[in-house]
């Protein structure tokens, strides 16, 4: 049923905070996920009934803001505090990390003091809090042709690695459909068991999910 789809994707609350993505398309890729159907997709043929209802399921576990028009950490780290303590949320996804600081003077230094803030939030409120980042241009092979992701392709890499208890880099050859996806572990602060190649996932046109494969050679 419904319920044990939910309960194999959700472990509890989670907050996203996306600049690129409006939050109805959030819910419904999520739905699509648990129908194991790309919903999401112009065209897609699937039972609407079951969407809304697996929506409503979803609604209590996922709480998704829409912060387009406020770029600005002071906004992010209030709704970030306030979810936790309010609405019991302890995991929060913040993509990308580049729109609260694009347009500043001094870009680097503003990560800096972001990093800092969310490192001491993270602890007083002890959540977990996921960032992505775009990642600056390598020198040599490219990461849209699949070049290697390393700690100082991070943008504002130095507060980055510094502050982050876990780096992962994604790295894909973009223009072969069936190179899969190598998750790269680049920090384990807890261990360092985690650092190196460690899982490669491929996309399923299907259900709209990421499946483990074998590591490219």
């Amino acid at each position: 049923g419904g319920a044990e789809q939910l309960d194999a994707f959700y472990q509890g609350k989670v907050a996203t905070i996306l600049y690129e993505e409006p939050v109805k398309q959030t819910l419904k890729t999520l739905a699509g996920m648990v129908m194991r159907q790309r919903i999401h997709v112009p065209g897609a043929v699937y039972d609407k009934a079951e969407a809304k209802r697996i929506g409503r399921e979803l609604r209590p576990l996922l709480k998704s803001v829409s912060l387009k028009g406020a770029r600005n950490w002071q906004t992010v780290k209030s709704t970030i505090r306030y979810l936790s303590v309010a609405e019991g949320v302890e995991d929060f996804i913040v993509d990308p990390m580049t729109a609260l600081t694009a347009g500043d003077e001094n870009e680097r230094q503003s990560l800096d003091g972001i990093m800092s803030e969310l490192a001491e939030l993270a602890e007083e409120l002890e959540i977990t809090i996921h960032l992505v980042f775009h990642l600056a241009t390598p020198e040599g092979k490219s990461h849209e042709d699949g070049g290697r992701v390393q700690e100082k392709h991070f943008r504002g890499s130095r507060a980055v690695a510094f502050w982050s208890h876990y780096l992962i880099g994604l790295e894909r050859n973009k223009q072969d459909p069936d190179c899969p996806t190598t998750i790269r572990g680049l920090k384990d602060r807890l261990t360092g068991d985690s650092v190196g190649p460690f899982i490669a996932l491929s996309y399923d046109k299907e259900t709209g999910l990421m499946v483990e494969v074998p590591l490219p050679e």
